[in-house]
Formats: structure tokens, C-alpha cells, sequence
């Protein structure tokens, strides 16, 4: 194998950062209405503890996902999806 499309491989790291950018600025944004909305008529001297429990679920997520997610991901994975265009474009050898 000659390499990766690094500059594929960039934009998929990017845009995969930016959208877990935008996705914990929408629930930090939220937090407030939320607790005022849902927690606050409820138990209104522990709605941040509540609304903390509830946000920090999708982080919870995340580190799981990660966890099992990375080693499941080979090297024939990350071969097949970001692998250059000269290996791309060569026929196989046949044994």
C-alpha cells in the first residue's frame, strides 16, 4: 500500500470535529431552557443537578462509542475508505 489521501482524511477529521463543535454548543445553548422549561417546576433547588445529568448522557456516549468503535475500525477498513489513487487504480495480483 503507497498511503492514505491525506487530504481526504483531513476533511473527514474536520468536518467530524466541527459537527462535535456544533452539536455541544446547541445542548450548552439549550441548557438553560431546558432546566427553566422541564426542571425548575419540578425540584427548583436541584434542576442544575438534574439538567447536568441529563446533558452529560451524550458525553457518557461518546466515550463508549470511542471505546468500542476504535478497535473495530482495521487497517483493511481505513485501507478500503482512504486509500490513494494509484493503489485505487491498480488491478489486483493474481496468486
Amino acid at each position: 500500500m503507497t498511503g492514505y489521501r491525506k487530504a481526504r482524511l483531513f476533511l473527514v477529521s474536520s468536518l467530524a470535529l466541527t459537527m462535535a463543535g456544533v452539536g455541544s454548543a446547541l445542548r450548552a445553548n439549550t441548557a438553560s431552557d431546558l432546566q427553566r422549561v422541564f426542571f425548575d417546576p419540578i425540584d427548583k433547588a436541584h434542576s442544575g443537578e438534574m439538567i447536568a445529568n441529563v446533558l452529560g448522557l451524550p458525553f457518557l456516549g461518546f466515550a463508549v462509542t470511542i471505546a468500542i468503535g476504535s478497535p473495530c475500525s482495521t487497517t483493511s477498513v481505513w485501507a478500503f475508505c482512504f486509500r490513494s489513487r494509484a493503489s485505487a487504480s491498480r488491478p489486483a495480483r493474481s496468486s
